[in-house]
């Protein structure tokens, strides 16, 4: 019969079992468990965490917290939080122990720390380029069990030398029904389980998690283990099947060069598989391409929607040529490059720009270019970044021959995504007329009104630093027609646009209108939205963050 639990809540309930006073009655049991918080501070609880009461106190405010299904609270405080918890009818995993918070803390930084070392152990596993045989002894030297793997063929490896009779005693086992399965869902979604054999004969435990690539079945991991085990072996079990199976599938899908190696990298960082410096940095040093002190995140995307006009293998191929040594990898559809300098680069240079814009032009694609930065740690948010100024590039840029797209040039576009997103938070609407001058307002009405494009015109000369001329090879007209029209937009407003506050309060509300026209799909001068006819603001209607709309 499959235990509820999954492997690390079943094994923290073990963990803690001698010091439980209560323990809620609850349904869902967390995805993952990552991390320690205090509750003091908290008013929201999350699955994923396990949040620590250090007193009766702050046990008895648990009941004007939010707390999400699949939550873990530990709570200090003796019999009377105890009786609290047992009166929740809420579905959180809420755990009453006699032992004192500090004693507590220690014991739940060690588990998951143990985790934490588990996920680094099988990295190097998995990246260092090792057959099966090797993998298996490596593991058996780095966790200090025995290992196997017994393949499809019912072949079994690992552990050499076997004793003579090891291997029909062990698949006989395997045929019995397992005494307990334990179960975690992966970062990808998929049910991992693993099913624990007891031989009391022989005073041993299997713990065994199948590998699969696809709908496959490959073989199964069995870690070995005594009747008494204090370690957590079924989430060690599936540890090693995943890392396995990445390392099969890797070779199924292809050879396990480059782009495959360092998209493996981007999926164990962007799902937070690897978070620590240490652990980043190792990943990385890994790779096929050395990397140095700086590091540059660069993302390209294909201009066609259509996925049959995305030549992902012949760009590939073109930037490889082209900069012959950096990592690359297809990932979401996208490419990701990998640019390292030894020096702190200003900009990409002229040759890298070139060639980069050739590639693009080649294949009809953009770039999103990032920042050099040193702590590998903050890829994720590095990367993240590069995406959204790519997102956004490709919305509100001018010119669609543009098409390397830098956080110098977007910043404020970026600004405004990060700014709306706490808007929405905190005001409950999307409709952020009380951020925009009513001048342009005004001209953006005109502009509907008269089948004009003055605040098209008015934006880029502000972009321009008001250089008449340059505005004018971007709009196509003459410098004069471009003075002069400026010149009617300031009589008409009363603009004196060498004021530098008002500059920027013009720039940044020109942004604003078209980061709604272009990035959210928004018209701003639709009265049932924000503008009334008098460009006073409606009432607001609720919608989605920006974040969650692109």
């Amino acid at each position: 019969m499959e235990n509820r639990q999954n492997s690390k809540l079943a094994y923290l309930l073990r963990l803690l079992e001698p010091d439980i006073l209560a323990i809620t009655q609850y349904k869902t049991v967390p995805r993952n468990l990552l991390s320690i918080e205090f509750l003091e501070n908290q008013t929201v609880l999350h699955a994923k965490c396990l949040y620590l009461a250090a007193d009766l106190e702050q046990v008895k405010k648990l009941s004007e917290r939010m707390i999400f299904p699949g939550t873990v609270v530990l709570a200090c405080g003796g019999q009377e939080a105890a009786a609290l918890l047992e009166a929740e009818h809420r579905d959180y995993i809420g755990i009453a122990v006699r032992i004192g918070f500090v004693e507590l803390y220690n014991r739940l930084n060690r588990m998951l720390a143990q985790y934490q070392e588990w996920r680094s152990q099988v990295l190097d596993l998995r990246t260092g380029r090792l057959s099966l045989e090797e993998f298996l002894q490596a593991a058996q030297k780095k966790f200090g069990k025995r290992i196997f793997f017994l393949d499809r063929d019912r072949q079994i490896y690992g552990n050499r030398p076997l004793e003579k009779d090891f291997p029909r005693k062990f698949q006989q086992l395997l045929e019995r029904e397992p005494e307990e399965i334990y179960s975690a869902l992966s970062p990808e979604g998929k049910r991992d389980a693993c099913r624990v054999y007891r031989d009391q004969e022989a005073g041993r435990q299997y713990f065994c998690s199948d590998v699969t690539v696809g709908q496959a079945w490959r073989g199964c991991v069995a870690v070995e283990g005594g009747l008494q085990e204090e370690q957590d072996l079924p989430t060690m079990a599936i540890f090693i099947s995943r890392g396995i199976g990445i390392r099969f599938q890797e070779a199924l899908v292809a050879p396990p060069g480059p782009p495959l190696l360092f998209a493996q990298l981007l999926d164990d960082i962007l799902h937070d598989r690897l978070r620590e410096e240490k652990d980043v940095a190792s990943g990385f040093q890994m790779l096929p391409y050395p990397v140095k002190t700086q590091v540059r995140c660069v993302i390209l995307r294909f201009e066609s929607g259509h996925i049959n006009e995305k030549p992902h293998a012949r760009l590939l191929a073109a930037l490889r040529k082209a900069f012959p040594d950096v990592n690359t990898a297809v990932f979401r559809d996208e490419i990701v490059v990998l640019f390292t300098y030894e020096g702190f680069p200003n900009g990409l240079s002229e040759e890298e720009r070139r060639k980069l814009q050739e590639v693009l032009e080649q294949f009809n694609a953009s770039a999103g270019i990032g920042e050099p930065f040193t702590q590998l740690a903050h890829f994720k948010t590095q990367y993240n970044l590069v995406r959204k100024i790519l997102q956004l590039g490709m919305a509100v840029r001018f010119r669609p021959e543009e098409r390397i797209l830098t956080r110098g040039d977007y910043m404020d576009y970026l600004l405004i995504d990060l700014a709306l997103g706490q808007f929405v938070w905190q005001y409950g609407h999307l409709n952020f007329a009380y951020l925009i001058h009513p001048a342009v307002v005004h001209l953006a009405r005109l502009d509907h009104e008269q089948q004009t494009d003055q605040l098209t015109l008015l934006h880029l000369y502000l972009l321009n630093n008001l250089n008449a001329g340059k505005t004018a090879e971007q709009v196509f007209m003459h410098r004069n027609t471009v003075i002069n029209r400026i010149k009617k937009m300031t009589a008409a407003t009363g603009w004196d646009l060498n004021h530098p506050a008002l500059q920027h309060q013009l720039l940044l509300s020109c942004c604003l209108m078209r980061y709604s026209e272009r990035y959210l799909h928004r018209s701003l001068l639709e009265p049932d939205r924000i503008f009334q006819g008098n460009g006073e603001a409606s009432q607001p209607d609720p919608v989605e963050s920006p974040g969650k709309m692109c």
